[in-house]
């Protein structure tokens, strides 16, 4: 099937999230980073429109390696490991920030 070629596939994704977000101004107040959610939440949109729709049953593991910076891009790289399980990383050019795996469902 198509589906299952794309998921194969590595996936890689420049992104950044802007200075404006609304999760910026209490996180934290004077010296803003990007609430690791925030990250997240936007690694699985992106995944969602590269692969199409799934469910998330969890992340089996994620590690914060460095904070992110408003305005700050970044790049995410993803694959496929097994059926059902993403692994993901995501860096900037200071080095890696977050990566980590999560059980989808289709």
């Amino acid at each position: 099937m198509e589906r299952t070629t794309e998921a194969t596939a590595p996936i890689r994704e420049r992104l950044c999230v802007p200075a404006f977000h609304p999760s910026l101004p209490g996180h934290f107040p004077g010296a803003p980073i990007v609430p690791g959610v925030v990250v997240l939440s936007l690694v699985v949109a992106t995944l969602r429109a590269r692969l199409g729709p799934f469910s998330v049953r969890g992340f089996r593991s994620v590690k914060f390696v460095h904070p992110l910076q408003p305005d700050e891009p970044f790049e995410l790289e993803a694959h496929e490991a097994r059926p059902g399980s993403l692994r993901f990383r995501c860096c900037s050019s200071a080095g890696p920030l977050v990566e980590g795996s999560l059980e989808i469902e289709r």
